[in-house]
């Protein structure tokens, strides 16, 4: 894919976090509306709920911050977004296909839509579930998350899922840092990650 193709890509998908509720509720509001932009090429996006970092799109468009629909933010402020990148050694890594991981998060997302709740997706063994009053949803991977049970948005994951579908990554390789810090899903070649905050609970 060509770096025009992929910035393409990039700034399509990064329109889920820029006009997500969080953004629309957060004080900072002016500045998560726009994708930076990085001197050397990269671009990240976040919420503050999840983050997108992708490497080497060779974007041509210098230290800017810009909302994907080409609209330049002048104000600065914009997180940085390498100090939420994790710096410790993962208590857990493992490698899934994107199709394995997609399954199970969109069927758990679909069902907290069912249920009219957040998607809160268990991590469990070797399952992704979701469990309500209404409905209950549950599939199985190939490989076994280790230690306790782990929660986090469905619908993010979907969100994050289809953008290493669109960039053609097929394999992402997933890392924990226990069970109240985020979940890191990279490529295989380390240019696309992305970074999503768990659900906590007591």
């Amino acid at each position: 894919m060509r770096p025009s193709e992929k910035y393409g890509v990039f700034m399509r998908h990064a329109k889920k976090l820029t006009n997500s509720r969080v953004v629309k509720d957060h004080h900072r509001r002016d500045v998560l509306e726009g994708v930076k932009h990085f001197d050397d090429g990269r671009l990240a996006v976040t919420d503050g709920h999840r983050l997108y970092h992708l490497k080497d799109v060779d974007h041509g468009k210098g230290d800017n911050l810009i909302t994907p629909s080409g609209r330049l933010i002048k104000k600065k402020g914009y997180p940085d977004v390498m100090r939420l990148m994790p710096d410790s050694t993962p208590d857990q890594e493992m490698y899934l296909a994107v199709k394995e991981l997609f399954i199970g998060a969109d069927g758990s997302a679909l069902a907290g839509k069912v249920a009219g709740v957040t998607p809160s997706m268990t991590f469990k063994g070797n399952h992704l579930s979701f469990v309500s009053d209404q409905i209950t949803f549950k599939h199985e991977l190939s490989k076994t998350f280790e230690g306790d049970e782990f929660y986090s948005n469905a619908q993010y994951w979907v969100d994050a899922l289809n953008l290493f579908k669109a960039l053609g990554y097929d394999q992402v390789c997933l890392k924990t840092f226990g069970r109240v810090r985020p979940f890191l899903l990279g490529s295989l070649d380390r240019k696309l990650e992305v970074i999503i905050l768990p659900i906590r609970r007591l």
